[in-house]
């Protein structure tokens, strides 16, 4: 155990449970970072990775996902989301009318939209989310977020997520049913890119298990991630796990919030 953490830990032990109280709320508009969209087909191997448009497809057997990740760090350590709106631009319709789609949070965030492909792509793990009526007019297409689903406290640490549009015919049951199924979004390279916008509490940098208290099991957690260099521990965001997020975490830490 290194100096600074020993002192922390003098701290931990003495420092009573604060619980914390009502933070300003906030408001932030997000842009993917990286967008693509996953074909079973095999035909994203020859795709321009910067293409305008996202293609979500389904026809028997053939599928195409759009996929996209944002960057949460602008969010500050220990937010309570309160809404969450992922908004894609409708720009083409053929036989996605009457078809519902769906939103799916994905854990994988290890990905670049110049190289992945659905072959390279891990979908394990995806969590249903949101769930949007079908298409009949173009323009901006709305799926509000259930947070009850998505467990975003780990995707802030992480500081980042990643959400896959797909089919959900709830009539079908299945996402593809023999109908041909064809839309197109604009894509961040297109005329309106998509866009994720998050309502959120004010964070508290130490409350660092989201449990609205600052406490030792605070500590612990930040403590096992400064140990271990993990970029969980990167309060300021500047991509070093370093005297500075200690500094920051220590501060805040001993004022209880």
């Amino acid at each position: 155990m290194n100096a600074r953490i020993h002192a922390l830990c003098v701290t931990a032990a003495a420092l009573t449970a604060t619980a914390i109280g009502h933070a300003q709320t906030e408001v932030i508009t997000l842009t993917p970072v990286d967008d693509a969209y996953l074909s079973n087909s095999g035909a994203e191997i020859d795709m321009n990775w910067n293409t305008p448009v996202l293609e979500q497809f389904g026809y028997y057997a053939t599928i195409k996902r759009p996929l996209l990740k944002f960057d949460l760090s602008q969010i500050p350590a220990g937010a309570t989301v309160l809404s969450a709106r992922l908004t894609l631009q409708l720009a083409g319709i053929y036989g996605g009318q009457g078809h519902d789609s769906s939103v799916w949070r994905t854990p994988n965030d290890a990905w670049t939209e110049e190289s992945v492909t659905w072959n390279s792509y891990d979908q394990s793990g995806a969590v249903f989310v949101a769930v949007l009526g079908g298409a009949h007019d173009y323009g901006p297409r709305d799926w509000l977020i259930n947070l009850s689903d998505w467990d975003y406290a780990q995707d802030l640490l992480d500081h980042a997520v990643t959400f896959m549009v797909r089919w959900h015919d709830s009539a079908a049951g299945y996402e593809t049913d023999g109908v041909y199924k064809w839309n197109t979004h604009s894509s961040k390279e297109g005329p309106v890119p998509p866009t994720l916008t998050i309502e959120f509490e004010g964070g508290c940098t130490a409350d660092f298990n989201h449990d609205s208290f600052v406490n030792g099991d605070d500590y612990d957690y930040f403590a096992s991630l400064f140990e271990a260099g993990d970029l969980g521990a990167d309060i300021n965001h500047d991509s070093f796990v370093n005297a500075d997020d200690y500094d920051l975490f220590a501060s805040a830490f001993e004022a209880g919030c």
